[in-house]
């Protein structure tokens, strides 16, 4: 096999390459951004009800990795202290089979 050494300019290849590096930004920075937004929202659970422990399930489990992260970082500005040290966020185990809940 011999190496080509002319010009990669013109190839496809090589725009190919940067709009994979562009699409690859596009989920981080969704799940980022769904992340915050979806914090709000348990922050507002957690100030209003207590929970112990509140699963995720259902199809937002599968993009727990990407989530949680986010959601536990966002949640420690905008949630009450002492609600907040009381209550865990987790993705279900069951994965897409099982629906969001939250428990006491």
């Amino acid at each position: 096999m011999t190496d080509f050494k002319g010009d990669w300019s013109g190839s496809p290849f090589r725009s190919s390459s940067r709009r994979l590096k562009r699409a690859m930004k596009w989920p981080t920075r969704l799940s980022k951004e769904t992340g915050v937004y979806l914090a709000i929202g348990i922050a507002n659970l957690i100030n209003a009800f207590n929970p112990e422990l509140i699963i995720f399930g259902g199809v937002v489990s599968l993009a727990s990795d990407y989530l949680l992260p986010t959601i536990e970082k966002t949640l420690e500005g905008r949630s009450l202290a002492w609600p907040r040290r009381m209550a865990r966020v987790m993705a279900s185990s069951y994965g897409p089979r099982t629906p969001a809940s939250w428990g006491e």
